[in-house]
């Protein structure tokens, strides 16, 4: 669940792939660490490439605690999964539960 940030006839849309931000980690690329400081268009500068915001009670788009998402695993299956268990926010590290990539290890 991206940002919808792509307008289309006073809609907005996420794009069909994300996450390949360049010079980025897998940990960071779920709001772990620094984060990204990602621009996420009409929502502002976003620590994540994921909008966890959609299923929690916050509207701070900047609070990666506080949100769930759904993410879809290879194997077909799809999962509600906080920041809090896919990446340790303080060190910025992932916690492999989610890959953004077979060499994500590589990349941490």
């Amino acid at each position: 669940e991206g940002w919808a940030i792509s307008p289309s006839a006073g809609l907005y849309f996420a794009g069909s792939t994300f996450g390949g931000e360049a010079n980025s980690k897998p940990g960071q690329r779920f709001g772990g660490g620094s984060g990204l400081n990602k621009d996420a268009g009409r929502f502002g500068r976003v620590p994540s490439t994921i909008n966890w915001s959609i299923h929690g009670d916050s509207t701070n788009f900047t609070d990666v605690q506080q949100g769930k998402s759904q993410i879809g695993y290879v194997d077909g299956h799809v999962s509600m999964e906080q920041a809090t268990e896919l990446a340790d926010l303080a060190s910025g590290k992932s916690t492999y539960k989610a890959l953004w990539a077979p060499d994500d290890k590589d990349w941490d």
